[in-house]
């Protein structure tokens, strides 16, 4: 009895023969099993004709919705955070007038249009210094060929920020622009003013980066000369821990109107000199 119960467990071949000219299609199920066996491929779907054409277009759908954000986010980079000469000038107006003092009058920020140089709208992690800088002064290698004559305490470029931490911060980001140049870091952290007075007197500074409030006593002690200052940029999308941008620090605010408005403004109406927001 058990020998017959185990011949019919084991088929023979010509059973088997038998069975695969009666059924051809259980004989192509184990001809593509041994055929998966070799290939190893991903387990394949059991879903129905319909539910695999939905998920073929989901795919679809999603695989486009991916090449559409990433163009999205190549665009927002090369354009989105730029803002027009324009939009420079009304967001200087609009924010200096309301901070510092009491009151500023508007004829004081009267900005030629041609003078505004691109900035950016907000913060954008992609969008460093250094290619803000590419993207504002093209022309920056060319104008650093033709200063022939060594002016000890004269930059071409000022960067102002609120703080000397971040003022650091902004050196490092324009590592890449200012190669081959004298950066200044004009912040009273580390720094003696006389420090930075006996600096520029015996130093030839391309670009200076730093406070309002150092940057503006060095003006006034004579030390930092601005004749041949031809750009000046506002470290101003970024802010601190309470949230706040430059014009909203009120230890900052005021000698950055200050600056703005005393200094700078009459070489901007006279066209001597560029304002830029990074």
């Amino acid at each position: 009895a058990k020998s017959k119960k185990k011949s019919k467990q084991v088929p023979s071949d010509e059973e088997l023969a038998t069975a695969e000219a009666v059924s051809p299609k259980s004989s192509k199920k184990r001809k593509h099993r041994a055929d998966d066996d070799q290939a190893a491929p991903a387990p394949a779907s059991s879903a129905s004709p319909s539910q695999a054409k939905r998920s073929k277009a989901a795919s679809s759908k999603t695989a486009g919705s991916t090449q559409v954000n990433t163009d999205m986010k190549a665009e927002v980079i090369s354009t989105s955070p730029i803002m027009t000469q324009a939009e420079v000038t009304q967001e200087i107006r609009t924010h200096l007038s309301s901070c510092g003092r009491a009151s500023v009058d508007e004829d004081d920020l009267e900005f030629p249009g041609h003078q505004a140089i691109v900035g950016t709208v907000s913060p954008d992690e992609n969008l460093t210094l250094s290619r803000y800088l590419d993207t504002a002064i093209p022309d920056w290698s060319s104008q650093l060929s033709k200063l022939t004559k060594r002016k000890h305490g004269r930059p071409v470029l000022l960067v102002v920020s609120s703080s000397a931490v971040r003022s650091v911060e902004l050196i490092r980001a324009a590592s890449a622009f200012s190669k081959g140049c004298q950066v200044a870091k004009l912040f009273a952290k580390h720094f003696k003013l006389e420090q930075h007075q006996d600096f520029l007197q015996k130093t030839s500074v391309h670009i200076g980066i730093g406070t309002p409030n150092r940057i503006l006593k060095l003006v006034e002690s004579g030390h930092l000369c601005l004749k041949r200052l031809k750009y000046v940029v506002i470290d101003w999308t970024l802010k601190d821990a309470k949230q706040r941008q430059i014009f909203q620090i009120p230890e900052v605010s005021e000698d950055l109107v200050t600056l703005v408005l005393s200094v700078l403004m009459p070489r901007i109406s006279a066209g001597k000199t560029a304002i830029g927001l990074f």
